[in-house]
């Protein structure tokens, strides 16, 4: 009796001490913060843990639900994840930026109040919206995605579109099919009139000038921060970069603009840190811009100021244009302690030679590494809908890629800086090289430059230039000032040369091509520069087999 009396009473102890460990504030994840000092230093803590790729999912795999034959047409939860989710579990990928399809302005497919909840049906024959199925689950898309990230051990972000305007096509004769009903009852909120031109913008975007516009932008975060368990939210700006009518018709952004768009920013980190003590974890605040802070002053965004102000964490360069080598935006970035990350958008050139394709696994590969080159925190994926995609299993660090076979271009992306800035143009430092936009080559030098990563591994290297139909023989080609001898040519266009090892540098290389004296001159099209080690990458196989087979 006593021996069990003994045990009886051990038992308990036990019990006890184990439910007050449970419910203490060292072990209770959600136990508030009561300090904003302790709260600082558990974000900075946060901000510091590893994140090397954050992958963006804009929320299609929700309101366009696939309904091809390849596709069970059957709605579920895990085919829903099995979209875009499931196929990020052992990527590369750390972080899941969710973006719950806000595409006219405060509409979104999770359950808000503060904005429209769209359950409608559309009449696409690409796919169906299945939001309403979730709501017959009790749940919705961002809730369900977030719940995933978090049981495979992925960081969960949440990605809103400031002013996206895929509704620009709206007449009241042919209703875009998500025209919201805060653009039809408040009109003098928007750019312009219904169908109106502007040089330098849509005119369905909203004018962040109205304080109202401001207001709903912050509720819209504090929602999502309050209701969801977000470890960041992120501020994607370039989806569309329009803010202030008047910059949409050819003016630039007024200091008091500046000053309206730092508010909302500081009024939105607040929240983050309040909500954030509340619930005991810190919110993360990332944003999406150009790479460049003068064209981003000139849009509206004082993002050196943001900086100093500590308004964000995380800051992701370049959208469909990129303006700066990646150096540029590491050390504007690193001055402020706010963590850099190269986006990597899907390219959207056109007229590619076939060859010469950007939207492959060697050219992700390649961009990734020279971002890793210059110095980048990590990379961000755009619009990636193939999330078993080779490369995002293979680009988490720069020592993974040194082995692979790599296709480096001069430029990647097309997409002219005047779509949302008069002069925009003039912030570029890089070259613009591409099938659209060829640069005519004389007997004067075309000076051009190529990021290019870690290559220390040995490999053949050649590189390949795409020239309209002329007398090849007479291309004059440098490559870091050592002059190349043409290896091949073939009837469609492509020259190719053999480059030494020897003369590659990490980083920055500079390109000179010119033709002969007294030779007419010709168009380049385009320049790569492939590194080849890997006799069984298909995706480089045919142009391996051109570049260096006899």
């Amino acid at each position: 009796m006593y021996f069990l009396k003994q045990y009886g009473i051990i038992k308990l102890t036990l019990i006890f001490v184990l439910i007050s460990f449970i419910f203490s504030p060292a072990y209770c994840k959600s136990s508030e913060i009561k300090s904003i000092k302790r709260y600082r230093q558990l974000r900075f803590e946060k901000l510091n843990q590893p994140r090397p790729v954050i992958h963006n999912n804009d929320g299609c795999d929700a309101y366009v639900y696939p309904v091809n034959p390849e596709f069970s047409q059957e709605f579920s939860i895990p085919n829903f994840l099995n979209i875009r989710s499931a196929g990020l579990k052992g990527t590369d990928v750390s972080t899941i930026s969710y973006c719950s399809i806000s595409s006219s302005f405060g509409q979104f497919t999770h359950n808000t109040k503060a904005g429209e909840f769209i359950t409608l049906t559309h009449q696409r024959t690409d796919g169906r919206n299945v939001v309403p199925e979730f709501v017959k689950l009790g749940t919705d898309p961002l809730e369900v995605t977030c719940k995933f990230a978090h049981d495979n051990g992925f960081e969960f972000f949440w990605s809103n579109r400031i002013n996206d305007v895929h509704d620009f096509g709206h007449r009241p004769e042919k209703p875009y099919e998500r025209w919201s009903k805060l653009k039809q009852n408040h009109p003098e909120y928007l750019f312009g009139r219904i169908g109106e031109k502007l040089p330098f913008g849509r005119w369905s975007a909203v004018d962040f000038s109205n304080q109202e516009i401001r207001n709903l932008c912050v509720q819209y975060y504090t929602e999502v921060c309050e209701n969801y368990d977000v470890d960041g939210i992120e501020l994607d700006f370039l989806r569309h970069l329009h803010l202030f009518g008047n910059v949409a018709r050819g003016g630039v952004a007024t200091a008091e603009q500046l000053e309206m768009l730092t508010d909302m920013l500081v009024r939105i980190r607040t929240m983050t840190e309040k909500v954030g003590m509340k619930k005991g974890k810190p919110i993360l605040v990332l944003v999406r811009i150009p790479d460049s802070s003068g064209y981003c002053k000139g849009v509206g965004i004082d993002i050196e100021t943001w900086m100093a102000k500590g308004l964000l964490d995380l800051v992701v360069g370049s959208d469909y244009f990129r303006l700066n080598p990646w150096r540029y935006l590491v050390e504007l970035g690193h001055k402020y302690g706010v963590k850099v990350y190269a986006g990597l958008s899907e390219p959207r050139v056109k007229a590619e030679h076939p060859l010469l394709v950007r939207f492959q696994n060697p050219v992700f590969r390649a961009r990734c590494a020279a971002a890793w080159q210059a110095g980048v925190d990590g990379l961000y994926i755009f619009n990636e809908y193939n999330t078993r995609s080779q490369y995002l299993s293979e680009i988490g660090n720069a020592i993974k890629l040194k082995s692979k076979d790599k296709l480096y271009f001069a430029t990647y992306l097309y997409k002219d800086p005047k779509t949302y800035l008069k002069d925009g143009g003039n912030y570029f430092t890089l070259p613009l090289l591409l099938p659209s936009y060829p640069i005519g080559i004389g007997s004067e030098l075309a000076i051009f430059s190529l990021e290019i990563g870690d290559e220390r591994v040995p490999a053949k290297i050649a590189l390949i230039l795409y020239v309209q139909k002329s007398d090849q023989e007479a291309i004059k080609t440098e490559f870091n000032g050592f002059p190349l001898t043409l290896m091949k040519s073939t009837e469609d266009g492509l020259c190719v040369y053999e480059v030494s090892s020897g003369i590659i540098r990490q980083g920055e290389n500079i390109l000179r091509v010119s033709c002969g004296q007294n030779q007419k001159s010709l168009k380049l099209l385009d320049a790569a520069i492939l590194f080849h080690r890997n006799p069984d990458d298909r995706d480089t196989e045919k142009l391996v087999s051109i570049c260096f087979r006899k």
